[in-house]
């Protein structure tokens, strides 16, 4: 072959291949995974940057405060996603567009009626306390929290109904706002040198609520709200979702036990040295979500299509590859952590290298666990999940609240690392069993 010829037939090979490539960056799949790592990022970034700004302005005691209110969040949101917004994202590719409409309407009712109610009662607990030295200021913080948390669950409903509807678009859009009105209003506060954890949650409201109205707006013609379809619909979501329901109930108090019962035993101060630890951790948040994003739908259409002896092969590599990849931010953290915590918080937090080291081995295990979670999920296990969330909060509640009593923050590390390995075993046998059961050759397994 003549060198003009090879030429010719590499310029054509690279031309095939920018082809390729162009056709690849513009499948909808690809743009909708690229959105929602883009979406997941600002988020996660906004939440540590308010959580920097509290530890590095304040004392650890705010942190710790901060920090109780956001367990609170995440422990309590896991009941709406259980009840409204997975079944809202598993019926609503099935219905009618008119059908979509009311559906989407006796979802934003019952989210406002649910999260109306959540946020009653801790306002309603905060209400009730007297101010007490051992944890001061959580009165007055959960008096705000209660309907700061309303309107973050109504936003978290928001987002699940565009992710539900694949309106990648309108979540960029509902969650930069918010960032951008979150990020002014905490900037502006920590350089008045008026930040304080209960004005962190006042500024959350004051964030959320234009944000919700204008994408009720923007939407009015695609939301039917039909009184008689409103407590039907939620029935129906409760028949579906009971399994999850009591998952959400497990994950939510094991979520509940380590920060509150620091606290309790320690102070808010060293609440306020975990989250700053736990917080550098998060910062892989983005990835996880966007990967379990990804991960549970794909995992369900290859056991649909291939079946269960493909479905545990994709769990096996994806657990090794996540392995992988979280063994060397651990390496990394292990080394340098400690000098990481101090740079960003401040030398009030010293000392701590070990802590942010146990916790990331237990957050690796919890994404090693991830694959398998959606595999038993894929194959309409989840009572199986639900087993191994009551496994881990039992473990946390004997064992680790010993280490947290025995050796405050650091305890929290050991429990959570206790409580993730037991889990993650347990989900891993739980999901060859089940194979097991299911595959004609079950030696394929060994």
């Amino acid at each position: 072959m003549s060198s003009s010829t090879q030429s010719l037939v590499l310029h054509d090979d690279r031309g095939s291949a920018r082809a390729t490539l162009r056709a690849k960056l513009a499948d909808p799949l690809v743009l909708r995974g690229v959105a929602s790592l883009v979406d997941q990022a600002m988020v996660s970034g906004c939440n540590f940057l308010t959580t920097l700004l509290i530890g590095r302005m304040c004392l650890p005691e705010e942190l710790g405060l901060y920090t109780l209110g956001f367990s609170l969040i995440v422990a309590l949101m896991k009941v709406p996603k259980a009840l409204i917004w997975q079944p809202y994202t598993t019926f609503l590719p099935a219905m009618s567009a008119d059908q979509r409409r009311t559906f989407t309407g006796s979802a934003l009712v019952q989210q406002i009626v649910l999260g109306g109610l959540l946020g009653l009662v801790v306002f309603t607990i905060g209400a009730s306390l007297t101010p007490d030295a051992h944890m001061h200021g959580l009165d007055a913080m959960l008096r705000v929290l209660g309907p700061a948390m309303a309107l973050i669950f109504l936003r978290e409903c928001v987002r699940q109904l565009c992710f539900a509807e694949l309106r990648m678009g309108q979540v960029v859009a509902v969650d930069g706002a918010m960032v951008a009105l979150q990020t002014a209003g905490i900037s502006s506060l920590a350089i008045a040198g008026e930040l304080t954890a209960t004005r962190a949650y006042l500024v959350i409201i004051a964030a959320s609520l234009p944000v919700i109205l204008g994408w009720i707006w923007f939407n009015r013609r695609t939301i039917d709200v039909q009184s008689r379809r409103i407590v039907p619909d939620f029935t129906g979501n409760y028949q579906f979702a009971r399994w999850l329901l009591a998952s959400a109930v497990a994950q939510g108090v094991w979520w509940l036990i380590d920060p509150w019962a620091l606290s309790l035993m320690h102070g808010t101060s060293a609440a306020g040295v975990y989250s700053a630890a736990q917080s550098i951790i998060l910062l892989a948040n983005p990835l996880v979500i966007s990967f379990g994003n990804f991960f549970g739908p794909h995992a369900a259409h290859v056991y649909a299509a291939m079946g269960a002896t493909q479905l545990y092969q994709l769990v096996l590599r994806t657990s090794m590859v996540v392995t992988v990849c979280a063994g060397a931010f651990t390496g990394f953290l292990a080394i340098w952590g400690g000098d990481v915590l101090v740079f960003l918080f401040g030398d009030s937090y010293s000392g701590q290298g070990e802590l942010v080291t146990a916790l990331m081995v237990g957050e690796i295990c919890e994404m090693i666990s991830l694959p398998t979670t959606m595999g038993l999920l894929a194959l309409g296990r989840g009572n199986v999940v639900l087993a191994a969330n009551v496994f881990r909060l039992l473990i946390s509640g004997t064992v680790g609240l010993g280490m947290i009593y025995q050796f405050g923050p650091m305890g929290v590390g050991y429990s959570r690392l206790a409580s993730s390995v037991g889990a993650a075993i347990w989900q891993w046998l739980a999901l060859r069993n089940v194979l097991n059961e299911l595959l004609e050759t079950p030696e394929i397994l060994a």
